[in-house]
């Protein structure tokens, strides 16, 4: 029995499984950054530096920081659709940059300013080093020079090459740097895709990003953290997501073999046992080549999930518009999906914040962690309400001069709920 057909008016604007992983993404990155020290105002059972809830808790949230990936694999999905709902011509350079800087920079900047104001509020006048001490210290810093380095790197979204995001006080910082960098190597790879095709536009970000972390582990005995943050490192797992965009809209066909339960279980427990065995890795060397391994399976395992994602998005879609027990999972995540930049910029200082105000209240440790995390996802809303959706609507506005309107295609064109997909 045939299912009705969407209305116009209902048609999705969105694509909501997309959505959908953005909010798992943000999800794991606030669970990585949960956990909080404890020192100073309880005492730990053996009276060393204690992080809660504990070891336990640490040795699973850990897994979060590959939120990151995931962002990077839904990165690359979403610049290349636009692209390969026509599958033709190339992409203007300024327009684009026109775009994703009237879309990201300004809610950047904002957030920015926020850090600094929380840094000199924080170490001038809590801590009393404004208005006699020098003026690096009223924001925490020993030097001036290293002070006016870091706010010089964040303004041009260079800061992933010293460090600078965690001593402005906004550690995930760094993967927006990283992100406008694998911007700039689009260009290339979209060159390379439409000139030889998608075996040596694969092939080429794959040598470039094995190439990148190897000559790294084997010419530093101790490598900077820029070589392992920057774009040539996530290149591949960037183009992965490109790929995905174009099986979506049928320019490109995936093999269905690589996104079946069999292979994506593989590919992750292959990605966990990889994360488990660096930890017992004796040698610098042996660590280091589990790592490139490991960042390879993480990329491919979201590359999977978005397959997965892409042939489950029009059930989804009309699962939306019925009252069922589905949405009380897809719902949530999509809308934190929505506003999930807002709620990476803003989470670690709310986090902050949100800590040394329970710890004046002297509430029990579990409220506090609750309130943490809400407090990430209350300020990150509340945000993209009042400042990111105002830009991200501007940016809709930038015209591409002789650019067609682009239809959807494959992927969001199906106008009846399928019979044969996935059941809620």
């Amino acid at each position: 029995m045939s299912q009705p057909e969407l209305s116009p008016q209902l048609k999705p604007t969105r694509l909501i499984m997309i959505d959908v992983l953005r909010g798992v993404a943000v999800f794991m990155v606030m669970i990585r950054h949960l956990a909080f020290n404890v020192s100073g105002f309880t005492q730990s059972p053996t009276g060393s530096v204690a992080q809660y809830p504990g070891d336990w808790f640490n040795s699973i949230a850990v897994f979060g920081e590959y939120g990151v990936h995931l962002f990077l694999a839904l990165s690359g999905f979403c610049i290349h659709f636009r692209w390969a709902r026509t599958g033709v011509g190339s992409v203007p350079f300024l327009p684009f940059w026109k775009r994703r800087l009237i879309r990201l920079y300004p809610p950047f900047f904002i957030v920015l300013c926020v850090s600094i104001t929380a840094l000199f509020t924080l170490h001038g006048f809590i801590l009393k080093a404004f208005p006699d001490a020098p003026i690096a210290s009223w924001f925490g810093y020993a030097s001036g020079k290293q002070l006016a380095i870091d706010i010089l790197l964040l303004l041009t979204l260079t800061q992933n090459l010293n460090g600078a995001s965690q001593r402005i006080g906004n550690g995930p910082f760094w993967s927006l740097a990283l992100e406008e960098q694998l911007y700039l190597l689009y260009f290339p790879f979209l060159w390379l895709r439409r000139n030889f095709g998608w075996s040596v536009a694969l092939a080429i970000p794959l040598i470039a990003t094995l190439t990148w972390r190897i000559v790294g582990v084997c010419l530093f005995e101790s490598p900077p953290q820029f070589w392992f943050v920057t774009a040539p490192a996530f290149w591949v797992c960037w183009c992965l997501g490109a790929l995905a965009a174009e099986h979506s809209t049928g320019l490109s066909a995936v093999p269905r073999i690589w996104s079946t339960p069999l292979a994506i279980g593989t590919t992750f427990v292959l990605a966990v046992y990889s994360r488990l065995q660096i930890e017992t890795m004796r040698g610098p060397y042996a660590a280091a080549a589990i790592d490139v391994g490991l960042e390879l399976l993480i990329g491919f395992v979201w590359f999977q999930v978005l397959l997965v994602a892409i042939r489950y998005e029009p059930a989804v879609q009309c699962a939306f518009l019925k009252s069922n027990w589905g949405n009380l999972l897809w719902k949530p995540l999509a809308w934190l999906g929505m506003c999930s930049y807002s709620v990476y910029l803003l989470h670690d200082i709310a986090f902050t914040a949100i800590k040394q105000f329970c710890i004046m209240m002297k509430l029990p440790l579990p409220m506090i962690l609750c309130l943490r995390f809400s407090s990430g996802i209350i300020v990150g809303w509340m945000f993209y309400k009042t400042v990111e959706k105002y830009f991200h609507d501007k940016s809709k506005r930038v015209e591409v001069k002789g650019s067609q309107p682009m239809k959807f295609n494959r992927l969001i064109s199906t106008e009846t709920c399928p019979e044969n997909q996935f059941k809620f």
